[in-house]
């Protein structure tokens, strides 16, 4: 009986924060009423909205893949066309408006959690750290596409709108980017006494997900020492490294869902735009790695035409994906550990966590460990590393983001029916703008033209 009633409250929940009216319906709460943590629990292992579903935009925009002339123009869906080329468009609500509705679960997991009193008791207490955590990964998501990127230097007011609880009466304004920032820092933060040190499901959140997140959430701030030590903090629970030399370099998905280094599991939506038949790689990218480096065959599948396809994603759908991977793995938290030791001066224990990383995925004895002159160039090389790591991981743009403003800047390039389009770093286009529909709906400002 108290599935049927959870799964009538999540019914409700779909019906009623559908489309572009979602953060102006108002549900009915009184048609069920959970009763126990367990319930709540229910809630949060619908993997449909919870772990699936993350924007795709992250990945359509990044400079991991380019499109021939005759895909692009074949491509029905007239929003993608113009991210892949950073053109400006108000309509995509889905981006929006399916992360706020995963953000409303959470919110309706710890109101009814306060109601029922559900103070003690191991699940009560990761129930109640699984719904800040999450609510803090969605947040996450949305200021990498919709808040402007983060200056410590200044404040911006082109942040989030912060849902404290699923009240629909409340107005939907807007928070500043530090405090969208912060917000993130301190549900982390909060539902970390509550996590536990490990979950028999990889879709829920733990003490290592929460310390990782708050390394990512730190290294986007640029407060390297806090971000350095949260990523070693995630590293004691969680410090695993597949070995790429016992996995199958012809298999179609090499990587298993759900492997060993997957710390926290999460994807995005699917986008043909994305899809192996017509995201091809950069060739100066693929010849970046060396012929020993089993990166070359376990992330890259060569096509009959000499184009090169990705096929290494940690979700586990390889060549028949146009999914991204948008979860936490173990050897994010090794690059974010090394880049921030480096950028702190410590070169030298920077190159030694980079090379740890590095053997696993090098053919077995032919690894070379690499050593830096001193910080600058350790940064650099852990700059390439994580470039030639991290693909279609959902990273990618928010590292071009965070460097805008540093010598290791990128400004990505499309070249499209021979003209080429480049991403300058001072345009405002790292930012897309809120969806005209919650616009007309809302008291916020749209984002900077």
């Amino acid at each position: 009986m108290k599935n049927i009633t959870i799964i009538i409250l999540l019914a409700i929940i779909g019906l009623c924060s559908s489309c572009e009216k979602f953060l102006e319906a108002k549900p009915n709460q009184k048609l069920a009423v959970p009763a126990t943590a367990h319930d709540l629990r229910l809630m949060l292992d619908t993997y449909s909205i919870i772990n699936n579903g993350m924007p795709i935009t992250v990945e359509t925009m990044s400079d991991n893949y380019y499109v021939t002339n005759t895909d692009l123009s074949g491509l029905a869906n007239q929003l993608m066309r113009n991210l892949y080329t950073w053109q400006r468009d108000e309509t995509a609500n889905s981006e929006w408006t399916n992360v706020y509705k995963s953000i409303y679960y959470t919110n309706v997991v710890l109101d009814e959690w306060k109601k029922l009193g559900l103070e003690g008791g191991q699940e009560a207490a990761a129930v109640k750290g699984s719904a800040m955590a999450l609510q803090a990964f969605y947040y996450y998501m949305l200021a990498q596409l919709f808040a402007v990127p983060y200056q410590a230097s200044a404040d911006a007011p082109w942040g989030l709108s912060l849902r404290y609880d699923a009240d629909f009466s409340k107005a939907i304004t807007r928070a500043s980017v530090h405090e969208t920032y912060n917000t993130i820092i301190q549900l982390l933060k909060q539902s970390l006494p509550l996590l536990p040190a490990q979950e028999p499901l990889k879709t829920r959140p733990t003490k290592a997900m929460a310390y990782g997140l708050l390394a990512r959430t730190y290294l986007l701030t640029k407060n390297y020492a806090q971000a350095q030590l949260y990523a070693d903090s995630a590293l004691l629970y969680n410090n695993r490294l597949i070995n790429f030399n016992t996995l199958n370099a012809n298999a179609n998905a090499p990587f298993a869902r759900f492997n060993g280094e997957v710390v926290f599991h999460a994807r995005t939506s699917t986008t043909p735009i994305l899809s192996p038949a017509i995201a091809k790689i950069d060739s100066n990218l693929y010849r970046s790695y060396d012929k020993d480096d089993l990166r070359k065959t376990m992330y890259f599948k060569l096509n009959a035409n000499g184009t090169v396809s990705f096929k290494g994603d940690y979700d586990g759908s390889g060549t028949s994906s146009g999914y991204v991977f948008w979860g936490l793995v173990t050897d994010e938290l090794y690059l974010i550990r090394a880049e921030c030791l480096a950028r702190q001066g410590m070169y030298v224990l920077a190159m030694e966590t980079l090379n740890y990383l590095l053997i696993t995925r090098w053919k077995s004895g032919s690894f070379i460990a690499l050593s830096a002159a001193n910080a600058e160039d350790a940064l650099n090389i852990i700059l390439r590393e994580r470039r030639k790591e991290l693909l279609f991981r959902g990273t990618r743009w928010s590292d071009l983001r965070r460097l805008r403003d540093e010598p290791q800047v990128v400004e990505p390039v499309r070249v499209v029916n021979g003209d080429t389009i480049r991403l300058m770093s001072n345009s405002n286009k790292y930012t897309l703008p809120i969806p005209y529909t919650i616009i007309n709906q809302s008291e916020m400002a749209q984002n900077p033209l």
